[in-house]
């Protein structure tokens, strides 16, 4: 159990380890920080890869029910006397979406992909982003949470025509409830 002493207003807080594999997966997101670390040199340049062994590292999650909204009035213009937009403050309910984001932890470049839902085809059709994204014979290594998508039927399925491709550093396990 991890104790902060040094909390606003007084208030202590605290991480309890449900996850009985929490130092393991620990040490692996740690272990791949560090590989980045040293991919870089002092100015901060991504050293060339060993042509044998070509590493592209993501970090990848999800956020699920994001509002969609639209405007219901176009935007006026700046004016001579108000040199902002002005934008009505009413608009229009679209539903929900999904965002499935990936970071290139080498480059900086984010990588997204929003559906309108939110399921184990939306993420093996973000795999096949990747999967297009790289050139062929080079790993991605993907760092992420444990979410049961992740491991579905079909995503086995996905990776098992792709062998080798995609290497999974998993984050701990989130108590329910």
């Amino acid at each position: 159990m991890f104790h902060s002493s040094r909390c606003p207003l007084g208030h202590g807080a605290y991480c309890e380890r449900r996850d009985p594999d929490f130092d393991e997966k620990m040490h692996n997101v740690l272990l791949v920080y560090k590989q980045l670390e040293i991919q870089f040199d002092d100015e901060g340049n991504l050293r060339p890869f060993d042509e044998n062994e070509v590493v592209h590292v993501v970090s990848y999650d999800e956020k699920p029910g994001i509002q969609a909204i639209a405007n219901v009035a176009d935007d006026l213009p700046p004016t001579e006397e108000n040199g902002t937009i002005k934008r009505d403050y009413e608009y229009k309910r679209l539903g929900t979406v999904s965002l499935l984001a990936g970071i290139d932890l080498q480059t900086g470049e984010a990588i997204p992909l929003v559906s309108d839902s939110h399921n184990s085809s939306d993420y093996i059709e973000f795999l096949k982003i990747f999967d297009a994204k790289y050139p062929k014979g080079d790993t991605i290594r993907l760092v992420l949470d444990n979410l049961k998508v992740h491991k579905a039927k079909k995503v086995i399925e996905y990776l098992s025509s792709v062998k080798g491709r995609f290497e999974f550093v998993f984050t701990r396990s989130m108590p329910l409830g």
